[in-house]
């Protein structure tokens, strides 16, 4: 009997243990965002870049959006940006200044794939 008490015991613990390393997780992202958008503010705005390929194999990098530079604006950048996932996407934010210097590119990599003869294969 104490044997399966030990048991409950420690599988409980580990149980809480991974809910305390989770809101960890979370609570240094959350801080890691708030230093963002104070450190890559420029004239009251940031620059979200984004990179990301729909469900059509389209894919696209280096695509900035500005927004002002509040938490509760890029929040709300992040939820639709992420709303509208049809395929991977990821972001991160920039200085204005620099995400200007940043090329923006479009593939389409199943017109490519067809253009190539390979219909059938698309590598993203």
């Amino acid at each position: 009997m104490n044997d399966i008490k030990s048991l409950w015991f420690l599988n409980r613990l580990e149980e809480r243990e991974h809910l305390l390393s989770d809101a960890t997780d979370a609570r240094m992202a959350r801080q890691r965002l708030l230093r963002d958008v104070v450190e890559f503010a420029e004239k009251g705005k940031v620059a979200l870049v984004n990179n990301g390929m729909d469900c059509d194999c389209s894919r696209w990098e280096n695509n900035v959006s500005l927004v002002k530079a509040t938490v509760k604006d890029v929040d709300q950048w992040i939820d639709q940006f992420y709303a509208n996932a049809e395929g991977p996407q990821s972001h991160y934010i920039q200085r204005p200044s620099v995400a200007r210097m940043l090329t923006e590119s479009h593939r389409d990599l199943a017109l490519e794939a067809f253009e190539d003869g390979h219909q059938h294969v698309v590598y993203g």
